[in-house]
C-alpha cells in the first residue's frame, strides 16, 4: 500500500472510530435508541476502576445509528477486520481522546491524571464476540494481520513479564539521549544519533529508569486444539498466544478459552526456542564440517551460501481479549463430549 494512502486510511479509522465510540447507543427492543451513550459511560466505569482497556462488541459498529456519524457503519467494521495490525494502534489511540472528552469536569480531572500517570501508549481498544472462529489447524498466512477469533485448551503459561514498549536510549559516542522509540514485539534502537557528526547506528544503552521509557506486562500461553477437533490419527496442534497488561492472568492450564486477536510472525530466535531445539541446534553446528575447502569453519551452507534468507519465522497469535469458551463441548453433529475438569455432579450409573 502507498504509505500516504496508509497514512490516510490510519487517520480516517482513528477519527471514524473515535466517532463511533462517542456517539453509539444501544438500540431499544420496541425502536429508537437509547439515551446513555454506551462506550462513554464504560469509559467512566473505566476511570472509576482505574482500567486501561475499553471492551467493543464487534457487532455494535454496525448497529450505530447512520445518521448520527459521518461514515459507512460497514466499511469501517470491514477496515477493522481485515487490516487489523496496521490500524491497531490508531484504534487504541481513541480511546485516550474518549476520556478526554468525557463532559463531567472532575472525571476529565481524573482522566488527565490518569493519563499522565500511566501512558496514553498503554490504553487499548479490545474487540470480542466475533461471528466465526477459526481452529488452530486451519490458522495459515492468508490470516495474517486479520482480527479473528480461535479456540483452544490451555497448557502451559509463563510468568507475567515486563515488556518494553517506548525505550529512552542513550548514545555511548556522544551521550545524547534519544527517546520516544517505540518497540514492537522486540527491542527496537534508535536507527542513527541525531548529533551532528556523530553518526552511531549501533552504540547504544537502554535507560530503563527513565521516565519517558514505558513498561508494560506481557505473558504467554500455550493452546493446544481440543479434542474433538483433532481429526483421527493426527496429533494436536499447538500455538504460542501472546496477551498484555489486563489480558494476563485470565486463564490456566486446562482452561477451554476463545481468544480475539490477530495472527503475527515473529522471529523464530533462538532465545524463543526450548530446550530441546536449542540441543539440536548446538549438536548440528558440531557436526559441521570446518575444513577449509568447505567454506572455513561455517561448513556447508547450502541455500545460506547462495543470499536465499533462512525460514526462521514462526506463528504466533496476538490476543487482546480472553473469554472461556462455552461452546467447547459440542461437536459438528450436536453431539456433546463428557468436561472430565468439570465440578458438576458425575452420575455413574442409571440408577443415580
Amino acid at each position: 500500500m502507498d504509505p500516504q494512502m496508509k497514512t490516510q486510511l490510519q487517520t480516517s479509522v482513528q477519527r471514524y472510530f473515535l466517532e463511533f465510540l462517542s456517539n453509539f447507543k444501544m438500540p431499544k427492543e420496541g425502536g429508537g435508541y437509547n439515551d446513555e451513550f454506551y462506550y462513554v459511560e464504560q469509559a467512566k466505569a473505566m476511570l472509576k476502576h482505574k482500567k486501561r482497556t475499553l471492551y467493543v462488541k464487534l457487532s455494535h459498529l454496525t448497529m450505530v445509528d447512520a445518521d448520527s456519524v459521518p461514515y459507512e457503519p460497514d466499511d469501517l467494521r470491514s477496515v477493522i477486520e481485515s487490516k487489523y495490525l496496521m490500524v491497531r494502534d490508531n484504534l487504541n489511540a481513541a480511546v485516550p481522546e474518549l476520556l478526554r472528552k468525557i463532559e463531567d469536569p472532575d472525571l476529565r480531572e481524573q482522566a488527565n491524571k490518569h493519563l499522565e500517570t500511566t501512558g496514553e501508549q498503554k490504553f487499548a481498544a479490545a474487540f470480542f464476540d466475533l461471528p466465526l472462529f477459526h481452529g488452530i489447524r486451519d490458522l495459515r498466512a492468508e490470516k495474517l494481520n486479520k482480527l479473528i477469533s480461535i479456540r483452544g485448551t490451555v497448557t502451559r503459561t509463563t510468568e507475567v513479564k515486563p515488556e518494553l514498549l517506548v525505550g529512552t536510549f542513550s548514545c555511548n559516542e556522544c551521550q545524547r539521549e534519544v527517546s520516544g522509540v517505540a518497540q514492537q514485539f522486540k527491542v527496537t534502537s534508535p536507527a542513527v544519533c541525531p548529533t551532528r557528526n556523530c553518526g552511531n547506528r549501533t552504540n547504544w544503552t537502554l535507560l530503563p529508569a527513565s521516565p519517558t521509557t514505558r513498561w508494560g506486562d506481557w505473558q504467554r500461553v500455550r493452546l493446544q486444539e481440543n479434542e474433538n477437533e483433532v481429526k483421527a490419527g493426527n496429533m494436536p496442534r499447538s500455538l504460542d498466544v501472546i496477551v498484555r497488561d489486563e489480558c494476563c492472568d485470565r486463564c490456566k492450564p486446562g482452561d477451554k478459552v476463545l481468544v480475539t486477536g490477530c495472527l503475527i510472525v515473529v522471529p523464530d530466535v533462538p532465545s524463543l526456542m526450548n530446550p530441546s531445539e536449542l540441543k539440536r541446534q548446538e549438536k548440528r553446528s558440531l557436526n559441521t564440517r570446518s575444513d577449509s575447502a568447505y567454506g572455513g569453519s561455517e561448513g556447508v551452507r547450502g541455500l545460506k551460501g547462495l543470499g536465499n534468507r533462512d525460514l526462521t519465522y514462526k506463528m504466533s497469535f496476538f490476543g487482546n481479549f480472553v473469554e472461556e469458551d462455552s461452546e467447547w463441548g459440542t461437536q459438528g453433529d450436536g453431539t456433546t463430549v463428557e468436561n472430565v475438569r468439570s465440578d458438576e455432579k458425575v452420575l455413574l450409573n442409571p440408577a443415580d
